[in-house]
Parts: C-alpha cells; sequence; structure tokens
C-alpha cells in the first residue's frame, strides 16, 4: 500500500477533487489508502491546496456513492451469483437467514460503525443481501460516511505536516474495533441459537 502512496498522493495534487471523489468511489471495491488520503487532504487543506469543505463534500459523496452501489448490486445479483457457483445450500441454510437477522436487528449501528472500519464492503455487500431496506441502509451509510469523513479530514488539517505520525494508529484502531465487532457479532449468533434450543427444550418438556 505505501509503496503506491506518493503516486496517489501526486494524483490527489494534480486532478484535486475529482481524485479524491474517484479514490473515495474506488475504495469501496479496490484495496485504496481512502483514510491516508483524506488525512493528506486535510493536511493539504491546510496548506491552501484544497479547500476543507469540498474535501469533506466530495470524499463523502465518494464513500456514500459507492456503498450504495455495492448495496444495489449485491442486492440485485449477489444471490444469483452465490447460487451460479454453487453455494445456493448456503443461502437456504440457517445460517444464512441468522445472518438476515443479525444485520437487520442491528443495522444502525453495524452500517455506521463499519464507515470508520475496514469492514465496510463486506456490511454493504451483507446488507444487499439480507432484507435490509433500501432507504435505512442509505440513512446510515450517509450519517456513518459524513462522521468519519469530517473527523477524519479535521485530523489531518490539525496536524498538517505531521499527519503521516497518525496514519498507523488509524489502521490499528480500525482492525481493533473490527475485531471487537466480529467478536460481537459471533457471540449474538451462539446466544440467538442458544436462547432458541432452550425454547425449542422448554416446549419439548
Amino acid at each position: 500500500m505505501h509503496t503506491i502512496l506518493p503516486s496517489v498522493l501526486s494524483f490527489v495534487l494534480l486532478y484535486g477533487y475529482a481524485a479524491i471523489f474517484s479514490i473515495s468511489y474506488l475504495a469501496v471495491f479496490l484495496p485504496l489508502p481512502q483514510t491516508v488520503v483524506l488525512l493528506a487532504g486535510g493536511a493539504f487543506a491546510g496548506q491552501g491546496y484544497l479547500n476543507i469543505f469540498s474535501l469533506i463534500f466530495f470524499s463523502s459523496l465518494g464513500n456514500i456513492l459507492g456503498d450504495l452501489t455495492c448495496f444495489i448490486l449485491a442486492r440485485k445479483y449477489g444471490k444469483e451469483l452465490l447460487m451460479k457457483i454453487g453455494l445456493k445450500k448456503l443461502i437456504l441454510s440457517k445460517k444464512f437467514t441468522e445472518m438476515e437477522t443479525f444485520i437487520n436487528d442491528t443495522a444502525g449501528p453495524t452500517v455506521f460503525i463499519s464507515r470508520i472500519i475496514p469492514l465496510g464492503t463486506i456490511v454493504d455487500i451483507l446488507s444487499g443481501l439480507s432484507k435490509m431496506s433500501f432507504k435505512k441502509f442509505m440513512a446510515y451509510v450517509i450519517a456513518g460516511n459524513i462522521v468519519y469523513t469530517i473527523g477524519v479530514a479535521l485530523v489531518g488539517l490539525f496536524l498538517g505536516n505531521a499527519w503521516q505520525n497518525v496514519t498507523s494508529i488509524f489502521s490499528a484502531a480500525g482492525i481493533v474495533i473490527a475485531i471487537i465487532i466480529v467478536i460481537f457479532a459471533l457471540s449474538r449468533i451462539y446466544f440467538h441459537k442458544l436462547k432458541h434450543r432452550m425454547k425449542k427444550t422448554e416446549s419439548s418438556n
């Protein structure tokens, strides 16, 4: 990732907001250093190369449209594609139903928090595969992306040339939060199963 960073930052300085928008949109589908670019963009705004409000607007717009595109593609083609590649049993399994239930029950925090950690695209796909409404997904995606973009851009703006010192902190924090969410999700599914089994046992008795 760091090997392409100088080229990406040169691309941002050369093409400005068009580059910011493109990177933010494509980062949903490709492993691009979006957070680093946003930090650098905040620093560039402090130096007068970019406007902080325009930076936040175009980065948020790219993120939101990328997430919505991913959701729509998963909703329209996801299940069909999984069935074509031999995963029909997975789609029709209880585990998949439990996943849908979990996504629907925790739609707000799951979608919102996933905007700031390296699970955004996965949550976009799972949300599209589930029965979550498009309006609900869009509302949480817009809120989460705006909060994320403003926060990171302002950190870059205030740090200035020292923005590179916190890139590793952002990466580590994202990974830690992602691990916590995965553990929470697995725990919730486990206890949901346990509760269901206990109800079955009580009804049989």
